[in-house]
């Protein structure tokens, strides 16, 4: 124990400062930070953490401090820096969300599961260059679910090519619209994902072959009207809600129904698209009439 940590403190001595995830903390004498961890997740936390007021660097491993936490004696602004493998960056201790201002960098560490669940908003800084080093399998269930006046462009681009999981990622994300050039290629759950995320409308070019669930995807996210048409849906089995509440044009509803209904579709499946229309009487009237055909029973849309 004592050779690792004397390792690990001869390592962040010469470190590049790149490699560091950083961290700001607007805090009162007296208050206490919590980073996060769970033992039960298969890439134990190895890592020291430099608090930024002083105190001793802590090492934490898995013998010691697996959920760790600091008390500043002085109040101020500061930038606690974690070097090493810290995989988890979830459900974030409820005594941190006030005290909480941003990531300044997200550093090398690898990342296994990230979501600020009802953080503060914009929680990235936006000026920083750098994104998360995730894993080749990861989740970003929760992302920034209850994150109000979220809408930071920094998510734009990240590579998220291995993520499996993007359940509730935007939930209740009210003013989000930023782009998310995104690799969904390994992405099975995408429900709830915009849920409630009234002001998001872009463009959604996305790999969902490998979606199985839908199930309220965009419910209420009454600004968007965006072509979904390129979207795999041959392995749903669940779209209940998914476009009700949404503003989808008769045109995107067209484009929607002749690409879906020329896919080879899983029957059993309830498509949600309340108080949405559509054109009778050519091929977007086919396509929907092969979507009942093979199963699909499509609740709220209207032919006109």
């Amino acid at each position: 124990m004592n050779g690792q940590a004397n390792f690990l403190r001869s390592v962040s001595s010469i470190v590049d400062d790149s490699a560091y995830f950083i961290t700001e903390w607007i805090v009162s004498a007296g208050d206490t930070i919590k980073f996060p961890s769970n033992a039960a997740i298969a890439l134990i936390p190895n890592y020291t953490i430099d608090w930024d007021d002083g105190t001793e660097i802590q090492i934490v491993d898995e013998y010691t401090d697996v959920n760790l936490s600091h008390t500043y004696v002085a109040g101020g602004v500061y930038n606690p820096k974690i070097l090493g493998h810290h995989p988890y960056l979830a459900n974030w201790d409820a005594i941190n969300r006030p005290l909480f201002s941003k990531v300044i960098q997200w550093g090398t560490s690898e990342v296994t599961l990230l979501n600020f669940v009802a953080f503060k908003p914009n929680f990235i800084d936006v000026s920083s260059i750098d994104q998360p080093n995730f894993v080749s399998s990861f989740s970003l269930a929760n992302l920034v679910y209850l994150c109000s006046n979220f809408d930071s462009p920094n998510v734009s681009n990240w590579n998220i090519a291995g993520c499996n999981n993007m359940a509730n990622s935007f939930r209740d994300a009210a003013i989000f619209n930023q782009p998310l050039n995104w690799d969904t290629s390994l992405v099975a759950n995408m429900s709830y994902c915009f849920y409630n995320a009234k002001k998001f409308n872009q463009p959604l070019n996305w790999d969902t072959s490998l979606v199985t669930t839908f199930q309220r995807f965009l419910y209420q996210a009454s600004d968007f009207d965006q072509d979904l048409s390129g979207f795999n849906v041959g392995n749903v089995t669940n779209a209940s809600q998914m476009l009700d509440g949404t503003n989808m044009s008769v045109a995107n509803m067209d484009k929607l129904f002749i690409s879906w209904g020329g896919q080879v579709l899983k029957p059993g499946v309830t498509f949600g698209c309340a108080g949405l229309q559509f054109t009778l009487g050519g091929a977007a009237e086919a396509g929907y009439n092969s979507m009942i055909a093979q199963g699909w029973d499509i609740v709220g849309a209207t032919g006109i």
